[in-house]
C-alpha cells in the first residue's frame, strides 16, 4: 500500500496502517513475538527529524486490552525497500495477549512531504520472521515458490455431493481422503449414502462403515499413539479392505499398529454415493482430494496413491 504523508505536525502524530484488534492474539510471559514489515520511501524528502517516519511496536497487555510492557521500533523511510524486525520476549507475569501495532509517526513540529510504500506485514511468536504468506482472505493465502493447494470446505449443516456413479465394489477395495484437522464425528467425514448405511469417517482414528453398524471396521486410535500425535492435522488417509475380516489403514504413510475392530462382514457394502453426507450427519472438515478403488491395492500402488495425494494436498511424508 502506499501512504503520502504532507504537512506540518503540531503534536506528535501517530497514523496506524493496521489496527490493533487484526493482530491481538493471546499470550504467556515468557513467550518471544515478532512483528515485521517491507518499507520504501518512493517519493520526496526523506524525513528532517529522526523520529518521523514508519516504526512497529509489540506490545503486551492483559485482557481486554490493557497494556504490560512494549518494545518500540525505531520510525524509518529508507529510499530502499526496507525488511524492519522487531522483536519482544514477554516479561510481565500478568501479561495474557500481545499485539503489533504499525503506524506512521511524525514528531512534533516536523515538516514532511513523502510517500511510503508499505507491504509483507507479519505479526508471530517467536524471534525471527517465518517465509512471508499473503493471507488475501481465509481462502486465498499464498506463498512464493510453493504449489496452490485446493480444497473444498463444507458448513457441515447441508453441504454435500452426490456422485454421477455409486462406488458399489462387489469385492476387496480401498478408500484414499485427505482432510485437514476434525476430530468428532461426523466433521472429518468425507465419504458416505444418502441413506445412511455407508461412511468413511476419519474422527479420531478412522471407521470404515459397510453396511450400517452391523459390517464395520474401526481402526482406534487408542491402540496407536502416533495416529493419535497426527490428529488435528493435514493428513492422507489410505483405507485397504482385503477379505471380509481383514482390512489395514494407514495415515501420513504409517501403518497402524493396533488390531483393527472388525464387524460382520466388511465386503457387504452398502455402496458410497455421497461426498460430506451419511444419512442425515454432514462432514465440515477441510477436503483436499480422494480416491475409491474397487481393489484391494498393492503395496507399490498404494505408495504411489498416497504420496500424490499427499502432494495434492500439500503433505510431506
Amino acid at each position: 500500500m502506499l501512504y503520502d504523508v504532507v504537512g506540518t505536525a503540531t503534536a506528535v502524530s501517530f497514523f496506524s496502517i493496521v489496527s490493533p484488534d487484526l493482530t491481538r492474539s493471546a499470550a504467556l510471559s515468557g513467550q518471544t513475538w515478532t512483528g515485521s514489515y517491507l518499507v520504501q520511501r518512493v517519493s520526496g524528502a526523506a524525513p528532517g527529524n529522526a523520529q518521523t517516519g514508519v516504526r512497529i511496536d509489540v506490545r503486551g497487555e492483559t485482557a481486554p486490552n490493557s497494556e504490560t510492557e512494549a518494545t518500540f521500533g525505531e520510525p524509518v523511510a529508507p529510499a530502499t525497500e526496507t525488511l524492519r524486525t522487531i522483536s519482544r520476549t514477554l516479561d510481565n507475569a500478568a501479561t495474557n495477549q500481545v499485539r503489533a501495532n504499525l503506524a506512521i509517526r511524525v514528531e512534533n513540529g516536523d515538516t514532511v512531504d513523502f510517500r511510503v510504500k508499505i507491504k509483507a506485514l507479519q505479526f508471530e511468536q517467536g524471534g525471527v520472521r517465518s517465509v512471508y504468506q499473503a493471507a488475501l482472505s481465509e481462502f486465498d493465502i499464498s506463498e512464493a515458490g510453493q504449489r496452490s493447494v485446493y480444497y473444498l470446505k463444507p458448513d457441515g449443516i447441508d453441504d454435500w455431493m452426490s456422485f454421477a456413479t455409486p462406488f458399489a465394489p462387489n469385492g476387496p477395495f480401498t478408500l484414499a481422503a485427505i482432510v485437514n484437522g476434525g476430530t468428532g464425528f461426523p466433521a472429518p467425514m468425507c465419504f458416505g449414502s444418502a441413506g445412511g448405511l455407508s461412511s468413511y469417517n476419519l474422527a479420531h482414528g478412522a471407521g470404515v462403515r459397510m453396511d450400517g453398524n452391523a459390517n464395520s471396521v474401526v481402526f482406534d486410535p487408542a491402540n496407536d499413539p502416533a495416529w493419535q500425535a497426527l490428529e488435528g492435522t493435514r493428513r492422507v488417509d489410505v483405507a485397504r479392505i482385503n477379505g471380509a475380516a481383514s482390512a489395514e489403514s494407514w495415515r501420513n504413510g504409517q501403518e497402524y499398529a493396533g488390531t483393527p475392530t472388525v464387524l460382520g462382514d466388511i465386503l457387504a457394502v452398502a455402496g458410497f454415493d455421497t461426498l460430506f453426507r451419511s444419512g442425515g450427519s454432514y462432514g465440515s472438515t477441510r477436503f483436499y482430494g480422494g480416491a475409491l478403488i474397487p481393489a484391494a491395492i498393492t503395496e507399490p500402488q498404494r505408495l504411489l496413491l498416497q504420496t500424490y495425494l499427499a502432494s495434492k494436498g500439500g503433505i510431506s511424508l
